[in-house]
């Protein structure tokens, strides 16, 4: 969620969410191994357990000051791998940093794959604006 908030969406985020590969996920889970909650694991996505759509992906959990970061690789969602291309990626720049987003059409796919109608509902009056 805080993807979509950098790109404008009124909305309040509660973690911050990243994509990587499996090896990126290693790579994290060495580098920030103070702040891991839990380390790299294959599991069900715990949002679509209460739809009931399978999704599964490598999860790290990490902390840090205090904000819960999941990094998650291999992500599918009824068994359909999700793909990022270099043009899914926005940089939205923050003072002098860029930080690399998930653009919204590409979380509004990935959101209507998993049938998570609230954030559809959310996201869908943003959609023109990124045409």
């Amino acid at each position: 969620s805080i993807s979509l908030s950098l790109q404008g969406i009124p909305i309040e985020p509660k973690d911050i969410d990243l994509a990587t590969t499996k090896n990126g996920l290693i790579l994290i889970e060495n580098k920030l191994n103070e702040f891991v909650k839990v380390k790299i694991e294959k599991r069900l996505s715990k949002i679509n357990l209460k739809w009931g759509i399978k999704s599964y992906a490598y999860f790290l959990t990490l902390e840090i000051n205090g904000i819960k970061i999941e990094a998650m690789a291999c992500l599918k969602i009824k068994n359909v791998p999700l793909k990022f291309e270099k043009n899914d990626i926005n940089l939205i720049k923050i003072g002098e940093i860029e930080i690399p987003c998930l653009s919204i059409p590409k979380i509004y796919s990935a959101y209507l794959l998993a049938e998570n109608e609230e954030k559809l509902r959310i996201i869908r009056p943003y959609l023109n604006k990124c045409k």
